[in-house]
């Protein structure tokens, strides 16, 4: 009880001294927390594309151009690919080829330029499923990244990797 306390004691004060980022703050899990409230439906949705396609093509997406492109990328490339190297083959923002009914944002802390929203499933007893990574794009927000803490890695790193391997280089991280 005594660390609950702090942190909204915390909470209370840095909003006093910077009301502005509190807002943001705030914004941003709204924002990742009404993501999350509608996507698991989408996600387990029988279609031609899976839904996280879907969102990468739309005009106004969610997520940053960055995001959006090496997902259409992946999906594009790994569907004309023969063999053993294709696409992703979970769902990259539940991290799960088996979903969950429904997340929750629990979580969402400055870092830098951005904020990390930590995302738990309900059928999960262990942490975060993923670490989101939003970044401020004029009033609203974006998803810039994934972050997979039980594996240490993150989407853009998977994507890229797996876009050398399909292009025959050996992917030296970054």
């Amino acid at each position: 009880m005594r660390v609950r306390v702090s942190r909204v004691v915390a909470f209370v004060a840095a909003c006093t001294v910077a009301p502005h980022l509190c807002a943001a703050q705030r914004s941003a899990e709204s924002f990742a927390s009404d993501f999350f409230s509608e996507y698991p439906a989408d996600a387990t949705r029988f279609t031609s594309v899976p839904a996280w396609v879907d969102v990468a093509r739309q005009p106004d997406s969610v997520l940053t151009a960055e995001l959006a492109q090496a997902l259409e990328a992946d999906y594009t490339e790994g569907t004309e690919v023969a063999g053993e190297v294709g696409g992703i083959d979970f769902d990259p923002f539940l991290a799960s080829q088996d979903p969950c009914e429904t997340y929750r944002v629990t979580r969402v802390v400055p870092d830098g330029d951005v904020y990390l929203a930590e995302v738990h499933g309900d059928c999960l007893s262990e942490g975060p499923v993923v670490i989101v990574e939003l970044v401020s794009h004029g009033d609203t927000f974006r998803f810039a990244n994934f972050r997979y803490p039980s594996v240490s890695d993150d989407l853009l790193s998977i994507l890229h990797a797996m876009r050398e391997a399909r292009s025959g280089k050996e992917y030296q991280g970054g």
